[in-house]
């Protein structure tokens, strides 16, 4: 029956979405390949986006930009502070319950930044569309893989060229 198939459908992104959350090393083309598989995701994230004006929209996404690639970077205190930061600039602003949201978004960094990766780069692949999610996300991966592979390939250098040297 169709309730049957909801079911069905339903345990299955539920099952998608704790594998992906689980997995260390999810790459945007991940998050983007979830919107693709469930578009249903998309209309849960796009609800709350109508509601805002281009401004907020604006400085949501670029939040979002930026505490996406702190924690997928391992920078899970600095995702912490950019969030600290903005509910403190929001509740100046006389804008309490988004204040809460960011602090509390904040804290679900803190307590499990692999769940929040999960959320935020979902809501990211929403808002930019997964191909453009996935292609802005997926150089910065490259850049931050290559960053991290040059020391040891410059150690290895050195390494060699004091073998050559001995």
């Amino acid at each position: 029956t169709q309730q049957e198939q909801a079911v069905k459908l339903q345990a299955q992104l539920q099952g998608d979405l704790t594998t992906l959350s689980k997995n260390p090393n999810a790459k945007a083309s991940d998050y983007a390949g979830m919107m693709v598989k469930y578009p249903q995701l998309s209309e849960h994230f796009k609800r709350g986006w109508d509601t805002l004006n281009g401004e907020q929209q604006q400085n949501k996404l670029s939040t979002a930009t930026q505490v996406y690639a702190a924690v997928n970077n391992g920078s899970i205190d600095v995702a912490e502070q950019l969030l600290t930061e903005q509910a403190a600039a929001l509740r100046n602003s006389g804008k309490e319950s988004e204040a809460k949201a960011a602090e509390t978004m904040a804290q679900f960094i803190k307590l499990h930044p692999e769940s929040a990766k999960t959320s935020v780069g979902l809501l990211l692949s929403s808002l930019m569309g997964p191909e453009k999610f996935a292609e802005t996300f997926s150089k910065l991966e490259t850049e931050n893989r290559a960053a991290q592979e040059q020391p040891a390939k410059l150690t290895a250098l050195q390494e060699e060229n004091r073998r050559r040297k001995a």
